[in-house]
Protein backbone atom coordinates (compact mmCIF):
# COMPACT_ATOMS: atom_id res chain seq x y z
CA UNK A 1 0.00 0.00 0.00
CA UNK A 2 3.13 2.31 0.90
CA UNK A 3 4.56 1.70 -3.02
CA UNK A 4 0.96 2.92 -4.28
CA UNK A 5 0.32 6.16 -2.05
CA UNK A 6 4.26 7.08 -2.93
CA UNK A 7 3.03 6.24 -6.37
CA UNK A 8 -0.05 8.66 -6.08
CA UNK A 9 1.71 11.22 -4.37
CA UNK A 10 4.46 11.53 -7.60
CA UNK A 11 1.36 11.44 -10.09
CA UNK A 12 0.30 14.33 -8.23
CA UNK A 13 3.03 16.50 -7.35
CA UNK A 14 3.84 16.01 -11.50
CA UNK A 15 0.39 16.70 -12.23
CA UNK A 16 0.46 20.11 -9.84
CA UNK A 17 3.92 20.98 -11.09
CA UNK A 18 2.39 20.53 -14.40
CA UNK A 19 -0.88 22.98 -14.24
CA UNK A 20 1.66 25.43 -11.78
CA UNK A 21 3.84 25.92 -15.27
CA UNK A 22 0.65 25.93 -17.64
CA UNK A 23 1.03 29.62 -18.20
CA UNK A 24 -2.04 31.83 -18.15
CA UNK A 25 -2.90 33.67 -21.25
CA UNK A 26 -1.02 37.47 -20.64
CA UNK A 27 -3.41 40.35 -20.72
CA UNK A 28 -3.32 42.39 -23.45
CA UNK A 29 -3.24 46.12 -23.62
CA UNK A 30 -5.84 48.36 -25.52
CA UNK A 31 -2.82 49.35 -28.25
CA UNK A 32 -1.99 44.97 -28.27
CA UNK A 33 -5.69 44.50 -29.07
CA UNK A 34 -6.25 47.17 -32.03
CA UNK A 35 -2.91 46.91 -33.46
CA UNK A 36 -2.46 43.19 -33.53
CA UNK A 37 -4.83 42.21 -37.07
CA UNK A 38 -6.89 44.72 -38.96
CA UNK A 39 -10.85 45.25 -38.50
CA UNK A 40 -13.31 45.11 -40.91
CA UNK A 41 -16.41 47.28 -39.98
CA UNK A 42 -19.74 44.90 -39.68
CA UNK A 43 -22.01 47.36 -38.22
CA UNK A 44 -22.61 50.80 -38.92
CA UNK A 45 -25.89 52.59 -36.95
CA UNK A 46 -27.17 56.42 -36.11
CA UNK A 47 -29.78 57.63 -33.75
CA UNK A 48 -31.53 61.02 -33.57
CA UNK A 49 -32.10 62.29 -30.18
CA UNK A 50 -32.44 60.46 -27.07
CA UNK A 51 -35.26 58.26 -27.77
CA UNK A 52 -35.06 57.34 -31.52
CA UNK A 53 -34.28 54.33 -32.79
CA UNK A 54 -31.37 52.65 -34.30
CA UNK A 55 -31.03 53.22 -38.16
CA UNK A 56 -28.69 50.44 -39.84
CA UNK A 57 -26.83 52.58 -42.44
CA UNK A 58 -24.58 49.12 -42.99
CA UNK A 59 -26.93 47.10 -45.33
CA UNK A 60 -26.72 50.33 -47.55
CA UNK A 61 -22.67 49.49 -48.08
CA UNK A 62 -22.01 47.98 -51.29
CA UNK A 63 -20.17 44.45 -51.23
CA UNK A 64 -16.61 45.87 -51.81
CA UNK A 65 -17.30 48.65 -48.82
CA UNK A 66 -17.72 45.77 -46.78
CA UNK A 67 -14.42 44.55 -47.11
CA UNK A 68 -12.61 47.68 -46.34
CA UNK A 69 -10.09 47.24 -43.79
CA UNK A 70 -8.78 49.96 -40.96
CA UNK A 71 -5.34 48.79 -39.83
CA UNK A 72 -4.11 50.76 -36.50
CA UNK A 73 -0.29 50.75 -36.62
CA UNK A 74 1.95 50.79 -33.71
CA UNK A 75 3.36 54.13 -34.63
CA UNK A 76 -0.10 55.90 -34.00
CA UNK A 77 -1.01 56.19 -37.38
CA UNK A 78 -3.86 53.84 -38.95
CA UNK A 79 -4.82 53.48 -42.67
CA UNK A 80 -8.03 52.49 -44.68
CA UNK A 81 -7.75 50.06 -47.15
CA UNK A 82 -9.85 48.34 -50.36
CA UNK A 83 -9.36 45.11 -48.71
CA UNK A 84 -9.78 42.29 -51.16
CA UNK A 85 -12.40 43.88 -53.53
CA UNK A 86 -11.65 47.21 -55.05
CA UNK A 87 -14.80 49.33 -55.64
CA UNK A 88 -12.40 51.01 -58.37
CA UNK A 89 -10.10 48.97 -59.89
CA UNK A 90 -7.84 52.43 -60.40
CA UNK A 91 -8.57 53.40 -56.89
CA UNK A 92 -5.44 53.02 -54.54
CA UNK A 93 -5.57 50.15 -52.72
CA UNK A 94 -5.12 52.79 -49.62
CA UNK A 95 -7.45 55.63 -49.50
CA UNK A 96 -7.37 57.37 -45.87
CA UNK A 97 -4.55 57.55 -43.65
CA UNK A 98 -4.45 59.63 -40.53
CA UNK A 99 -3.23 59.28 -36.57
CA UNK A 100 -4.31 57.80 -33.78
CA UNK A 101 -4.05 57.75 -29.80
CA UNK A 102 -5.67 56.56 -26.80
CA UNK A 103 -6.50 58.78 -23.96
CA UNK A 104 -4.82 57.53 -20.66
CA UNK A 105 -7.44 54.75 -19.29
CA UNK A 106 -7.72 53.32 -23.16
CA UNK A 107 -11.55 54.38 -22.97
CA UNK A 108 -11.33 56.84 -25.41
CA UNK A 109 -9.38 57.18 -29.33
CA UNK A 110 -8.71 60.35 -30.85
CA UNK A 111 -8.82 59.85 -34.89
CA UNK A 112 -7.10 62.97 -36.52
CA UNK A 113 -8.48 64.93 -33.76
CA UNK A 114 -11.88 63.45 -33.39
CA UNK A 115 -12.56 61.57 -30.37
CA UNK A 116 -14.86 58.54 -30.28
CA UNK A 117 -15.59 56.41 -27.06
CA UNK A 118 -14.53 52.37 -26.74
CA UNK A 119 -17.75 50.88 -25.91
CA UNK A 120 -15.89 47.28 -26.26
CA UNK A 121 -12.19 45.86 -27.43
CA UNK A 122 -11.30 42.61 -26.89
CA UNK A 123 -10.14 40.16 -29.11
CA UNK A 124 -12.57 40.01 -31.57
CA UNK A 125 -14.47 43.45 -31.18
CA UNK A 126 -14.21 46.83 -31.52
CA UNK A 127 -17.44 49.02 -31.13
CA UNK A 128 -16.72 52.83 -31.48
CA UNK A 129 -19.37 55.23 -30.49
CA UNK A 130 -19.28 59.11 -31.09
CA UNK A 131 -22.10 61.72 -31.26
CA UNK A 132 -22.77 65.55 -32.67
CA UNK A 133 -24.67 68.03 -32.46
CA UNK A 134 -26.23 70.19 -35.13
CA UNK A 135 -28.91 73.01 -34.78
CA UNK A 136 -29.26 71.89 -30.93
CA UNK A 137 -29.88 68.34 -32.52
CA UNK A 138 -27.71 65.28 -31.13
CA UNK A 139 -26.82 62.78 -33.25
CA UNK A 140 -25.08 59.64 -31.98
CA UNK A 141 -23.18 57.44 -34.10
CA UNK A 142 -21.97 53.52 -33.39
CA UNK A 143 -19.74 51.50 -35.14
CA UNK A 144 -19.08 47.17 -34.34
CA UNK A 145 -15.65 46.21 -36.22
CA UNK A 146 -14.55 42.54 -36.23
CA UNK A 147 -11.56 40.59 -37.14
Amino acid sequence: MKKYLCMSLAVLSAGLFIISCKKDSPHKSSIDLLTQRSWKIVADEERVGNTGSWTDNFSSYTACEKDDETVFKTNSTYEINEGLTKCNANDPQVYQTGTWSLNSTGGTIDLDGVPATIDQLDDNTLILSSSSVINGVTTYYRYRFSH
